[in-house]
């Protein structure tokens, strides 16, 4: 309960002008006011566009004196929301693109693997292979990459269509089989 969570699921922004004073969140309302010595407060919530399912967070800011947020402060606390908003988006962003290379970065290790140990194969044919040995597996690609990758060996249960110990080969199976 409070004025960041109405920000950030329900409202656009919250204003609490006297927040000792405020029935919308009696509890942490009063709690806030008297532990923290905060007279008003204003909640925004970080999105990149209004629909509240695509929230980002929200943004709180504080005063200790009641009325402390002027309508030109309110003005700023959303363009700068706005900003924030921009900046947590390019961060996960930027952490989804650093996932996806680490993850392309050790599926190509895997498939030098695979190739090493089957020379006639393609790259295609190598990934072909990790897919289905994947979705045999029940493992994700980029983990069962991973663990070829660290050379682990394959689980007793997994090597039902393997003709060596090692673990692309038990993982993937005979080339010749399906």
């Amino acid at each position: 309960e409070g004025p960041c969570l109405d920000a950030a699921l329900h409202e656009r922004w919250v204003h609490v002008p006297r927040l000792r004073e405020d029935a919308r969140w009696q509890t942490s309302s009063v709690r806030i006011a008297e532990e923290l010595g905060i007279g008003s407060m204003f909640s925004c919530r970080l999105t990149l566009d209004a629909a509240p399912h695509n929230t980002l967070g929200g943004m709180n800011l504080y005063s200790s004196v009641e009325n402390g947020f002027t309508d030109e402060d309110r003005m700023l606390a959303l363009l700068l929301a706005s900003w924030g908003a921009l900046v947590v988006d390019a961060s996960q962003q930027q952490a989804h693109l650093r996932a996806a290379i680490e993850s392309r970065q050790v599926i190509g290790e895997a498939i030098g693997i695979v190739k090493a140990h089957n020379r006639h194969l393609t790259s295609e044919e190598a990934f072909g292979m990790l897919s289905k040995a994947s979705q045999r597996m029940n493992v994700k690609l980029r983990d069962l990459a991973a663990r070829i990758a660290e050379g682990e060996q394959a689980p007793a249960e997994s090597a039902r269509h393997a003709d060596a110990a090692s673990f692309p080969s038990t993982a993937l199976g005979r080339p010749d089989a399906e």
